[in-house]
């Protein structure tokens, strides 16, 4: 894919080509005799024109395909520098940022930390988990994860079924196998799990 105008002029372009083919096959279904050579002449070029409409949707689909990973990469891009702090206990009118900078000095011994350290401190919908970002680090006594993808969770998740917990981790929003062979492979994609 050379770009994403590319992307958009594609259905344009297959549309007036359809159209014009399709209208040229009803004039010639329309004008034709009954003569076999007649017939077995719109019979190639329908099939041809079966072909060539099976190749757009074969473009189409590549092109779809190859704007998702574009689109996942960049929405990864913007979460790479947020993570997912779980285990946290709920309390009626908390201040998440606080409660993370308690956590963070406490288990971390990161004593420069304060509550602006943090650009965006939420809670999520799912029970004792909370988002932030600014910094990064790696706890124990709370799970903290990435902050990645639906796409790239399916993944990893499908990665953890197929390897292990212990052969797939995820860094900088990079899923990671360590394959049975030994090698390590970043993988974004379900097909290249079963590799």
């Amino acid at each position: 894919m050379t770009n994403l105008f590319d992307i958009s002029e594609t259905p344009k372009t297959i549309e007036a080509t359809l159209i014009k083919r399709m209208d040229n096959f009803e004039h010639q279904l329309g004008t034709a005799s009954n003569k076999p050579e007649n017939l077995v002449k719109i019979i190639k070029e329908f099939n041809a024109f079966r072909d060539y409409v099976q190749e757009i949707f074969k473009l189409m689909r590549q092109q779809t395909y190859e704007l998702s990973q574009l689109a996942d990469s960049l929405e990864m891009r913007h979460r790479k520098k947020y993570h997912i702090l779980s285990g946290v206990p709920e309390k009626a009118d908390e201040n998440t940022a606080s409660i993370v900078t308690t956590i963070l000095k406490n288990n971390l011994g990161l004593n420069d930390i304060t509550a602006s350290s943090f650009k965006v401190v939420h809670l999520l919908i799912y029970p004792s988990a909370i988002l932030f970002g600014g910094k990064r680090l790696h706890l124990r006594a709370h799970p903290l994860s990435e902050f990645i993808t639906k796409q790239r969770k399916a993944v990893y998740m499908e990665a953890r079924k197929l390897f292990g917990m212990r052969n797939v981790w995820i860094l900088d929003g990079n899923i990671t196998i360590n394959f049975p062979d030994g090698n390590r492979y970043k993988v974004l994609r379900k097909s290249r799990c079963s590799i």
